[in-house]
Formats: C-alpha cells, structure tokens, sequence
C-alpha cells in the first residue's frame, strides 16, 4: 500500500498502429503484445500470474479496525484499463466486437488468443486462397511483392499447414508471367 500519501505512478500506454488486427496476423501481433507488456512491467496483465489486489484493505488503529480503499487494487486497476484500451485501439472492428465486454485485459487476451490464435481449417483455407491470389501491383518492387508471399507462408507454418514450396514458387512465378503488371527491381 501506498503509505507517503503521493500517488501511485502509473504507466502511460500507447500501442500505435495501421489498421487494426486482422484476424490472418494474429500470430505476428499475439508475439510483439507481450513482449511489449514484460517491457514495461505489466507482463501480469496477460499472462494471469498475479491477482487484482483485493478493493479494500483493514487496518488497525487505535479506535480498532477500519476499511479503507487499497491504493494497490486502484493503481492495478488503472494499469490495467490503460492496457486494455491500448490493445482494443490496435483491434480491427470486426474483432473488438468481441472484447468489448470484458472486465479485465486478462479476459479480453484470453478471449483473442482463444478465438484467433487456435489453428482451424477457415482459417488455413482462408490463408491458402489468399496466398494463391496474390497478384502484384501496378510499379510494386519484387522485394515488397516477395514480402506478401512471405507473410502469408509464414502464417500458414504458424497454423501448423506449411505451404509447400511448389505453392509459393507458383504464386511468384505468376507475377513474373504477367505481362501487363510486371514487376520493377
């Protein structure tokens, strides 16, 4: 507890982002989230090892025992809301939806490692089509081109369907043949 009378200090959280979570990178931000968090020492929040701090503690004093708010459970709770809105700002729309009720940033973490991280054959599916429609755009360097295919192979190998190597030399071969988009060095 906070005995000296100054306030708890707080960390200020900010996790910027593009465009929001999609569910095809989960694996990629479920990786950087946590690091972030043991960074800056709030690990905890996510990871279930430590408690809220009960909402109040007793003391005793000379008139006998009193109750009074904890100063530990309203800087706990304040770390963690922080948290929480930091990790709803860097959610797609679509995924937000399902956190939004959520008491706790250990609740919604668990909500979207349960929900994004488990492999299923949709997503699989959805990554393999993605991967076998990708197409390069008009002026785009083979190195971001490559950087597509790449991505989305990783993520196949993180859902534990690795794509076979044919797949993706058939996606970049492709883009070679194309005519009318070729690609730039």
């Amino acid at each position: 507890p906070n005995t000296g009378g100054a306030p708890t200090p707080i960390t200020l959280v900010h996790c910027p982002h593009n465009s929001g979570l999609p569910c095809c990178i989960f694996s990629n931000w479920s990786s950087v989230i946590p690091s972030f968090l043991a960074g800056i020492g709030l690990f905890q929040l996510i990871d279930g090892s430590q408690s809220p701090p009960p909402p109040t503690i007793t003391e005793t004093t000379g008139e006998g025992k009193a109750t009074k708010p904890n100063p530990a459970a309203s800087a706990w709770t304040r770390h963690d809301r922080l948290i929480y809105s930091a990790l709803v700002s860097t959610l797609d729309s679509t995924i937000s939806t399902l956190v939004t009720t959520c008491d706790t940033t250990l609740e919604a973490w668990r909500i979207l490692h349960n929900t994004s991280a488990k492999p299923s054959r949709g997503r699989v599916q959805q990554i393999k089509t993605r991967l076998k429609h990708i197409k390069n755009a008009p002026n785009q360097s083979v190195t971001d081109y490559l950087h597509i295919i790449q991505t989305a192979t990783i993520e196949l190998a993180r859902q534990g369907k690795p794509a076979e190597n044919n797949d993706t030399i058939d996606v970049f071969l492709e883009a070679l043949i194309q005519k009318k988009n070729p690609l730039i060095s």
